[in-house]
């Protein structure tokens, strides 16, 4: 029965992290107004927060509003409570990551006990993290001066605080995923890093790419993740016999 107990408070604790994570990318905790808000344009998400909510605290998120982002539906959770709120800043100082007024970032940073997690217990919460902010860029790049197709490709977790961007690449590190940080973002390339991510972390089942992506909009970043992993099957003087727009088309085809 103690076993099972520890086990229980283990769970607990990795699903506070999942939710603390959820938070900390679309997320906000208004301490002054014991307020919590997450708000996403996947369904997929929204229930995986409201479960959270559930399981964490044994609260039932009893509304999501609904509206319209541009040309996608961006669904909306906002409820209070004051036990809540206070659990949640217990480990966290702020939720709130971009700049304040004075160009200076809030001191915030993830909680210890992530460190203390093996494996096994930390891909859930990073899986958590690049699903609400992450994603995967397969670009076809024309090289005029060169004639010829290139392919770029990159799995990215947008961040802008770089206390943050250091600890996630810090936590990635540690599973073993090498990565760098670019223009706001956390970095990942290569096919055997891309491979490592697919196989301990990956994107959860159902999470779509948005629409401001020109040539991925409205498949799964799961998807596109073995899109790029394939993508380097293709010999590179293949590609050179095919125009931009038809890379593209090469690369979605079912055969591929």
């Amino acid at each position: 029965m103690k076993n099972l107990t520890q086990n229980q408070f283990r769970s607990r604790d990795i699903n506070r992290a999942i939710l603390q994570a959820l938070l900390l990318t679309d997320g906000s905790v208004v301490q002054n107004k014991n307020q919590i808000s997450f708000a996403n344009t996947s369904e997929v998400l929204i229930k995986a927060f409201c479960d959270l909510v559930f399981r964490v605290y044994g609260y039932q998120i009893k509304k999501v509003y609904k509206g319209k982002s541009t040309i996608q539906y961006l669904y909306l959770i906002n409820f209070k409570s004051r036990l809540i709120c206070l659990d949640l800043f217990s480990d966290i100082p702020t939720y709130r990551t971009s700049p304040l007024k004075n160009g200076e970032y809030p001191k915030v940073r993830i909680p210890n006990k992530w460190f203390e997690f093996n494996r096994e217990e930390l891909t859930p919460v990073l899986r958590a993290l690049f699903d609400a902010d992450g994603g995967c860029s397969l670009r076809i790049s024309e090289r005029k001066k060169r004639n010829c197709i290139e392919t770029e490709r990159v799995v990215f977790l947008a961040c802008q605080h770089p206390i943050l961007r250091k600890q996630y690449t810090q936590l990635l590190n540690k599973i073993g995923i090498n990565c760098g940080e670019s223009s706001g973002k956390v970095t990942i390339t290569g096919k055997e890093n891309f491979e490592k991510f697919r196989e301990l972390i990956n994107f959860s089942k159902g999470v779509l790419i948005g629409y401001d992506s020109n040539h991925w909009q409205g498949i799964e970043k799961r998807e596109l993740l073995d899109i790029m992993i394939k993508s380097y099957d293709i010999p590179y003087g293949y590609l050179q016999k095919f125009e931009k727009t038809q890379v593209y088309s090469l690369l979605r085809s079912p055969s591929r």
